[in-house]
Parts: C-alpha cells; structure tokens; sequence
C-alpha cells in the first residue's frame, strides 16, 4: 500500500486501494480458499497448486515430474522453488506479484500522452528520467489509478490469489515487459518477455508490441550534410550500435531475449536433468488438456474428428494472432494502446486462460483509455455487459453441468462462445476508436503548419525580380 501510494504521489487514494486489496486477500483466504482451488475461473492445468503439489510428490519419490502421463504442467524453474513453500508464503508471494503488477500498470497509464498532440508524424518522445508529469500538463493521476483499482479489486483476482492459482507470477513480467517497452529499455523488455514466455508461452505473441516502439525509427537531424557523413567506419559503426539508434536497440532487444530464453532452458536442463520438461509446452500447443475453462478451445479438441487434428491447431494458434504486427504498425502514435489491443487478442484466443488472465488484459486496457478516445467508441459499453454475463453465466453452467448433472456441456461452451465474442468486439471497437483519434490528430496537425512555412513555399528561387532578392531572401 505505502509503494503504491508513493508512486501515485497520492498517499490517502493508493494507501486505500492497497488497504482494500490486502484485506480482500486475506478473507478470501481464510474463508474460501479451498473453496475454488479447482474452479473453471481462477484455476487451469497449467496454473493451479495441485499441479505443483503433483510435481512435489513425484520428487520427494525420486520420481521425473515430467514422465507421460504426469500432472506437473509448470516448468522446473517454478516447480523447485514453489515446491518448498508453504501454501502461506506462496500466498504472500502472489500478494507482492499482483502489487508489482499494478505498480507496472500505473506506470503504463501515466506514461501516455494527450491525443490531441499524437500524430503519425509526431511520434511520442523519449521518457523523461523522472517520472513526474510536466508542469504543463495536468497530472493523470485521478484517472490513472483506474487500472491498478480493477485489477487489484477484481474478485477473479482476489479469488484467485486465495486459491494460490500461479498466474500473477506471469503477469508480473508481462507487465514489466510493457513497461519497461514504452520506458525506451530493451535489454530489460526483452529479458522480462522471455522470463514470460518461459512461465506461460502465450506470451510469444506480445513480442510485436514489445518490439516495436523500441525499434521504430529516431528522427533524423536537419543538416545540410547527413549524420555521419565525415565520421569515420568505426566511430559510424559505434553510432550505428549505439542505444540512440533503432539499429542499436535492436541489437540488445535480440541479444538479451536471446541470451534470457537460453539461459532459462539451459539453468531448467540441469534442474530436471533431461529436456522432458519441454512436455509443458508441447502440452500447451497441442492442447493435451480437456479441462473445462475459460477459452474457446476445449471443447473444439473434445469434439474433432482426429485427422482434422493439426489442421485446427494450426488455425487456433496462428489465424487470431496473424493481425497484430499490422495492428502495431497501423498505431505508431500510440504504442501502449497497440500493446494493451495485443495483450487482449491474445488473452481472448489462449488455449487456458483464467479470469485474473481476462481481468489483466482488461486493466491493461484501461490504463490506455482517455475521456477522448472513449468519446470515440460505439460498442465498448454493450461488450462489456455481454462479458459480464457470460462470466457470471459460465459459472452457473458450469455447476450446473458437473456438479447438479441438470446441463450438459452445450451451455457452458455458449457461454464461453459469448465470452470470447465479446471480447474480440471490445477488441475490434477501441481499436477503430484508437485509428480514428489518431486519423483526427494527423489531420489537425496537418492543417497547423506555420506561416514561415507558406511564406517560403510561395517565395521559390527565380520567382521574383532581380531587384527584390534582398526582399525575397528576409
């Protein structure tokens, strides 16, 4: 409560939301708990305790958590430390993951600029050091604190942080990753990413908005003679390489998420002693489990026909994810929007997700929003209705299919049918609400141009008179 008070420069606003957060943790898990360690919406295969408790048991007998056939779906770097824990200090630990996510998320709301000053042609600027707004612009921090409040106060992830559910370690960072992508750090952005796809392989797919704004161009100065010109090969290729340049931001983003994923599979390597670990990830791409959840998939793999298989999963995994490069790119005045628009299109189409995943995307989202787009989009309220029904119906079918046997499991997939529905319109509204602010900010920034400019285009070389060069030349 005190770090995210500070953060906020609003001590009595954070010092509540955190207060309120931490006692809503707190009775959740002194009273309900164990209550949903299994359900549908806080818990998957890949992100529940008992698959922790499945791997702890396997090798406390000398047994590979990883043979066929084993519950243990968490990879060894989280399985060993999480192993030895008790269930109290994992508990506090989700506590400090899901704080310093709402700290990163902060900082993603307040880092955006007005829309009014966006344009194609206007890329935002580099951070300042500080992170304190300019004495010019009004200070966000009222509608700032937006994001941090729904995700911490969200009873999906309040429930889920109650039934020790593993996927705040994985929005940790993922959030950091954003964060640190829209600060200008790629050595760090690049790091986190692959730390988050090394816990949940979803991930993979925010690698365009990660990547992007720090590899987009640097404006190039106006001289008479280009950048670099009288320099010599190595002082051009220091320059080149240089963390000024988009060439050498690449570089170190590559270099780093390179040298991250290989150290994690190498330090996993000789923690399990064999690469079977990798059945994590194939389990995650051939969506091995059957689970009831969330997304849209379990129930397609439950009813295919077995030679339409790789087909499927092929379309699944590559079809929803193939617009996000060009939803990137089509956003270069707003990258933390393009990156919160990534981070919902993939939550939306994951074989697994849970609703602290869903709750997640959705504050990522909302630290992007403004009184000026909102004024701009058309069905975001209507979305958001038919998501919380389906939300609130998806448990009731649920319960209803497996627990009283008076469904069958058509209710629950048009539930979650409904879900991802409305999450892709969500999606699709603000992002046409996103193209068409900065479409308006072009325009107007287009028509702005000084009257120097004019006054020089209309006075050209040989227009005027031999006479009045002196008056053409001032």
């Amino acid at each position: 409560a005190v770090w995210l008070a500070h953060a906020t420069a609003g001590w009595r606003a954070g010092g509540l939301l955190g207060l309120a957060a931490l006692n809503a943790r707190l009775w959740a898990r002194a009273c309900l708990g164990s209550a949903f360690e299994l359900d549908l919406e806080m818990t998957t295969p890949f992100t529940s305790f008992s698959s922790v408790r499945a791997g702890a048991f396997l090798l406390a007998y000398g047994v590979d958590p990883y043979a066929p056939g084993s519950a243990c779906l968490h990879p060894p770097l989280m399985l060993w430390p999480l192993s030895a824990l008790h269930a109290d200090m994992l508990f506090f630990m989700l506590i400090v993951a899901e704080a310093f996510t709402a700290w990163a998320l902060l900082r993603m709301a307040e880092a955006i600029r007005p829309w009014h000053s966006l344009s194609a042609k206007n890329p935002p600027p580099p951070p300042r050091p500080s992170s304190a707004p300019s004495p010019a612009e009004p200070s966000r921090a009222p509608f700032a604190m937006l994001a941090p409040a729904l995700y911490l106060l969200s009873p999906h992830v309040v429930f889920g942080c109650a039934s020790l559910s593993t996927s705040s370690l994985s929005h940790a960072p993922m959030a950091a990753a954003l964060a640190l992508s829209s600060a200008g750090r790629p050595a760090a952005a690049a790091a986190s990413l692959a730390l988050c796809t090394y816990i949940a392989p979803d991930a993979i797919w925010l690698f365009p908005a990660v990547a992007f704004p720090l590899l987009s161009p640097e404006p190039q100065p106006h001289s008479g003679a280009p950048a670099g010109a009288s320099m010599p090969p190595i002082s051009k290729m220091r320059r080149l390489l240089s963390r000024e340049t988009s060439s050498g931001r690449a570089l170190a983003f590559g270099v780093s998420w390179l040298l991250t994923g290989a150290a994690l599979l190498l330090c996993s390597r000789l923690a399990s002693g064999s690469w079977s670990f990798f059945s994590c990830y194939s389990a995650w791409a051939t969506a091995a489990e059957r689970t009831p959840n969330l997304g849209l998939w379990w129930y397609l793999f439950s009813v295919q026909i077995l030679p339409a298989t790789m087909p499927l999963l092929a379309a699944m995994h590559v079809l929803p994810h193939i617009c996000l490069p060009h939803l990137v790119a089509a956003l270069p005045s707003a990258p933390g929007l393009a990156a919160a628009l990534s981070l919902n299109v993939a939550t939306a189409f994951r074989p697994y997700p849970t609703g602290q995943d869903i709750c997640f995307a959705l504050s990522a989202l909302a630290a992007q929003l403004s009184p000026h787009l909102l004024a701009r989009t058309r069905r975001l309220p209507a979305a958001l209705c038919v998501l919380c029904a389906c939300t609130a119906a998806a448990r009731s079918f649920w319960h209803g299919w497996l627990v009283d046997a008076s469904l069958n499991a058509n209710f629950l997939y048009a539930a979650t049918l409904g879900l991802g529905g409305a999450h892709a319109v969500l999606v699709l509204d603000v992002a046409a609400a996103g193209l068409r602010a900065q479409q308006e900010a072009g325009d107007v920034g287009s028509r702005m141009k000084p009257p120097q400019a004019h006054a020089v285009q209309r006075l050209r070389p040989g227009s005027c008179r031999e006479g009045s060069s002196g008056q053409a030349r001032s």
